[in-house]
C-alpha cells in the first residue's frame, strides 16, 4: 500500500531517512525545516508529526525500546515507546567520537538484530585528509591548500589569487582562500547555503540561501566584511545552487533541483530584477549548466538518452544543439576563452576544441588525466587556471581509511544505561 501525504508545505519540509516501527501505523524520519534537522515521529493513520529530539540525525529504533540518533560527534538514545508515539526518561549517549557527515540523508551507523552496532569514527585532528590539488594537463599533481573537513565546488576569483569553496552538512557554507597568504575566511554567516559563483569583478562570492518560503540569491564580500547584497528572492523549491555567471544580461543560471515534474532544471535569474526564466527544463534531468565567456552558449549535462551526456546549445534557446561527448560525461567546464571545454567521466577529465561552428559535430574528446577525485552535487567540482594550465581539483576522505568501530552486546549497555 503507498501513502501520499498532502498538506505538508514542501517549501520548507524535506523528509529523510525514514525507519518503520514494528507494530505501529508509524515512521520515524529525519524532519528538515528550512535550516533545521530534527529526529520526528509520522504517524500514517492521521497525518500528525511529533518531534523526538532536536537537531539530531539519523533515526534507528532497537528492541530495547529506545531510538539512537546521530547528533554531533555521538550517537545518543532516548526512550520511546512505538505505540504511544512518545519518549521517556533523559537522552544519554551510546558512542562518542563518531564521524561528521556528508549530509543529511548520510547514516554514519547502524545496529544489528542481535544487539552489533557499528559507527564509522571521526578521523583523528588534523587528519581529515582534504586538500585542494593543482593538476596539470599530464596529471601531476601538487597540494595548493590542506584544508581540515570536507569541502567541494571550488572555484578561482578572476584573478586566480584566491579559491571559493563551500563546506556541506549539517548547513552548507561559503568560504575563501587565499592561496598567496594561506588564510581561509568563512563568508557566510548565517543559514544553509548553496553553490559558489564569482561576480565578474572579483569582488563577491554569490551563493543560494535556503530561506522560510524559497530561496534568497546573495553577493557576499570574499573577505567576510560586510552585510550580503540581496540579488533575488524567490519562491518554490528549497534546494536551489547558483552554478554560473551569464555576463550579456547580468543574469545568474540557478540549479532548480528536484522538481517533480521536470526533474533537475535550470533557470536564469536577472541581477536587474524581474522574474525567474527557465532556460532548461525537459521532463529529464539537466544539470552542471554553464555559460561561455563570450554569453553565446550553454554547456549543461542531461541524461535523456539514458545517461548523462555534455551538450553545448546556444544560450539564447535559438538554433542548433551540439553533443560534445560520446560515452558519458558531466560536470562541464569552459576554458577562460572559450575556446576548450572540459567534462568529467568516471575518473577521466576530457578536454574537446570549442572552435567549430555552431551546430556542428566538435572534435572527439581527449582524455587529459584521470584520478580519484570526488564529484560534485549536479555542479563541476574542480575548476580550471585562468592561465589554463592547471585544474584545481579535490582530494580527501571524510573518514581514517578503512576503519569502523564494532561494539558488541550493544542492547545490554543499553538496558544498563537506562536504569
Amino acid at each position: 500500500m503507498q501513502t501520499l501525504l498532502k498538506g505538508h508545505d514542501a517549501v520548507r519540509n524535506t523528509w529523510a531517512s525514514p525507519w518503520g516501527l514494528p507494530g505501529s501505523k508509524a515512521v520515524l524520519v529525519l524532519k528538515r525545516e528550512g535550516t533545521r534537522f530534527d529526529i520526528a515521529v509520522l504517524s500514517l493513520a492521521d497525518e500528525q508529526v511529533r518531534i523526538v529530539a532536536q537537531d539530531a540525525y539519523s533515526p534507528v529504533w532497537v528492541p530495547t525500546g529506545h531510538v539512537l540518533f546521530h547528533q554531533g560527534d555521538a550517537i545518543l538514545a532516548t526512550a520511546f515507546d512505538p505505540q504511544t508515539l512518545s519518549t521517556s526518561g533523559s537522552t544519554f549517549a551510546v558512542a562518542q567520537g563518531v564521524g561528521n557527515r556528508l549530509s543529511y540523508q548520510t547514516r554514519l551507523f547502524d545496529v544489528a538484530r542481535d544487539g552489533t552496532l557499528v559507527y564509522v569514527p571521526a578521523a583523528p585532528p588534523g587528519e581529515a585528509g582534504w586538500s585542494m590539488v593543482l593538476v596539470d594537463r599530464d596529471g601531476k599533481e601538487t597540494v595548493a591548500a590542506a584544508l581540515d573537513r570536507q569541502s567541494d565546488t571550488p572555484r578561482f576569483s578572476p584573478d586566480g589569487t584566491r579559491v571559493a569553496f563551500r563546506t556541506p552538512a549539517p548547513n552548507c557554507d561559503t568560504w575563501v582562500r587565499d592561496l598567496a597568504r594561506g588564510t581561509t575566511i568563512r563568508v557566510t554567516k548565517e543559514g544553509d547555503n548553496h553553490g559558489v559563483v564569482w561576480r565578474p569583478d572579483g569582488t563577491r562570492v554569490i551563493t543560494a540561501r535556503v530561506a522560510p518560503d524559497g530561496t534568497e540569491v546573495l553577493a557576499l564580500p570574499y573577505d567576510g566584511a560586510g552585510p550580503p547584497e540581496l540579488l533575488a528572492r524567490l519562491r518554490g523549491a528549497v534546494d536551489r545552487l547558483p552554478t554560473s555567471w551569464a555576463s550579456a544580461d547580468a543574469a545568474i543560471l540557478l540549479q532548480d533541483r528536484f522538481s517533480r515534474e521536470t526533474g533537475l532544471d535550470v533557470t536564469v535569474v536577472s541581477t536587474r530584477g524581474g522574474e525567474p526564466k527557465a532556460l532548461l527544463n525537459s521532463p529529464v534531468d539537466e544539470s552542471g549548466a554553464v555559460v561561455s565567456p563570450d554569453g553565446q552558449f550553454v554547456a549543461y549535462a542531461s541524461d535523456e538518452s539514458g545517461r548523462n551526456e555534455v551538450y553545448v546549445r546556444p544560450y539564447s534557446g535559438t538554433g542548433q544543439r551540439t553533443l560534445v561527448s560520446t560515452r558519458g560525461g558531466i560536470e562541464p567546464l569552459w576554458s577562460r576563452t572559450g575556446e576548450e571545454l572540459f567534462f568529467r567521466n568516471g575518473r577521466e577529465v576530457l578536454s574537446v576544441p570549442m572552435k567549430s561552428a555552431p551546430g556542428t559535430a566538435p572534435q572527439a574528446a581527449r582524455v587529459l588525466f584521470s584520478g580519484d577525485y570526488p564529484f560534485g552535487p549536479q555542479v563541476a567540482n574542480y575548476d580550471l587556471s585562468p592561465d589554463g594550465k592547471r585544474f584545481l581539483m579535490m582530494r580527501g576522505r571524510q573518514w581514517p581509511e578503512g576503519q569502523v568501530v564494532v561494539v558488541t552486546n550493544s542492547f545490554a549497555d543499553l538496558r544498563g544505561k537506562a536504569r
